[in-house]
């Protein structure tokens, strides 16, 4: 039984130890590939990730003591795209610009439109027709939601509206005095005390007439209400 300091040890397992050192190798060379700004360093030390990489595959393939005949073939197109994947981004920028992660969302509809909406049968048309009238039903879902924003908020301004209306000013500005109105007489025996009220019917008199500009003198009496 062996214990687990020694189990991924090339003592135990050449092939598992080689897969080991391969798939630490692909996520640091796979890190590289994914940033989304790049700069002459991160790219010289990406390309250095690369031959790190490419050598770990080399000495996993090698490590297997299978036959030749029942190796698994590495010759296929996704083994071979990431030797030119800096060349790449030197001509066309980063990866996030032209990989396929931004659709890996849309596999899930179309999985469920191939089992649950289709005969098996003839099935990329009948897909096709089911993904143009998922697309339609979103825009017009879309369509909706905006429409409703635009009314709701056109509820709100007019309520606002409504708000202001109903004082005089705004929703926030009130004009006029919160007393009741007072006579003059009233307003001089109530101050009757006070120095600054002294002949206040006639400074009040004299004053009226520049404030509200009619050039004549107004006679107030102690009847008259303020």
């Amino acid at each position: 039984m062996f214990s687990s300091f020694n189990l991924l040890t090339p003592d135990v397992s050449k092939e598992g130890f080689a897969l080991l050192g391969l798939l630490r190798a692909y996520l640091e060379f796979d890190m590289y590939t994914s940033l989304s700004v790049h700069t002459e360093t991160t790219l010289k030390a990406g390309e250095e990730a690369l031959k790190i990489f490419e050598k770990a595959l080399r000495e996993y393939i090698n490590s297997s003591d299978l036959p030749p005949e029942l190796k698994k073939s590495w010759n296929f197109p996704k083994a071979h795209t990431h030797k030119h994947v800096f060349a790449d981004i030197l001509w066309k920028g980063v990866t996030q610009n032209y990989n396929t992660k931004p659709n890996e969302k849309a596999h899930s509809p179309l999985k469920d439109f191939y089992l649950l909406m289709t005969n098996f049968k003839n099935f990329v048309s009948q897909i096709l027709r089911l993904n143009e009238n998922d697309v339609v039903a979103i825009i017009i879902r879309e369509e909706l939601d905006m429409l409703d924003k635009h009314h709701k908020k056109q509820k709100e301004a007019l309520d606002q509206d409504n708000i202001a209306q109903t004082i005089i000013g705004n929703s926030h500005v009130s004009l006029g005095s919160v007393q009741s109105s007072m006579t003059i007489g009233f307003v001089e025996q109530r101050h009757r005390e006070d120095p600054a009220f002294k002949n206040f019917r006639r400074e009040l008199s004299k004053a009226l007439p520049g404030i509200l500009g009619t050039g004549r003198r107004i006679q107030l009496g102690l009847q008259d209400e303020e």
